[in-house]
């Protein structure tokens, strides 16, 4: 998600929805809502910030995760 100020926007809709990603990275905040957090451990669901400069930038380094 990108453009996100605190997460817990991102992390209601994960939580009203029936498909669930395996990993949510917020592009943006500099920390998240307490109610985010909960969110991502009642749904299991690893949540992290990044900081890097742009959205493609992350995808390129998910990417060369093995």
């Amino acid at each position: 998600f990108t453009k996100v100020t605190t997460g817990r926007s991102p992390m209601i809709a994960i939580r009203v929805t029936t498909l669930k990603p395996s990993v949510v990275i917020m592009h943006g905040p500099r920390r998240t809502d307490p109610i985010a957090k909960k969110l991502a451990e009642l749904e299991r669901i690893p949540m992290g910030i990044s900081r890097l400069k742009t959205p493609e930038e992350i995808v390129e380094r998910l990417k060369d995760i093995k």
